[in-house]
């Protein structure tokens, strides 16, 4: 998996220079580590690991794991998920958020922009959550009382 890991990294970030940055790798024990550059804002790079049966994708506050679980599922298919997963980062489409109270972090994931992620236990807890965009347009930080004020009462006319 390494080997197509690097080749679909450097093939796709290939097609993309304004887009993308730099890509970097660093040889480890079990895998390659890439670094694809922001050129617009440099504090937000996406990384990949590749470890032989995992990959791992990190943007900001988050990151996920790319797994065959048992599924049956082949190489191609999970090279193939890391590349859409870089593709939806860089495009917009997915957006790195972290769940804060005070200075701790409570968590966090991946949204599509919408506010569907702010149920749960983490969202009782939190004071703020924060969300982060490649190219900075969709980051925004919400605080649980930005939603949770009660609404105004609306007059008739």
């Amino acid at each position: 998996m390494n080997t197509e890991a690097r080749k679909a990294i450097r093939s796709f970030c290939g097609l993309l220079p304004t887009t993308v940055g730099t890509v970097t790798e660093e040889v480890r024990e079990e895998g390659f580590a890439f670094t694809i550059a922001n050129p617009e804002l440099s504090d937000r790079p996406i990384e990949a690991f590749t470890d032989n049966e995992e990959l791992t994708l990190c943007f900001a506050a988050s990151h996920y794991h790319i797994a065959d679980y048992g599924r049956g599922r082949t190489e191609a298919e999970l090279v193939e998920d890391m590349i859409l997963g870089i593709a939806a980062i860089v495009g917009g489409s997915s957006r790195s958020y972290a769940v804060y109270s005070g200075d701790r972090t409570l968590g966090g994931g991946f949204t599509d922009g919408s506010d569907a992620f702010r149920s749960g236990d983490l969202w009782r807890r939190a004071d703020r959550f924060q969300i982060y965009s490649w190219d900075g347009s969709g980051d925004k930080e919400i605080r649980p009382s930005m939603v949770d004020e009660p609404e105004s009462p609306t007059e008739e006319i």
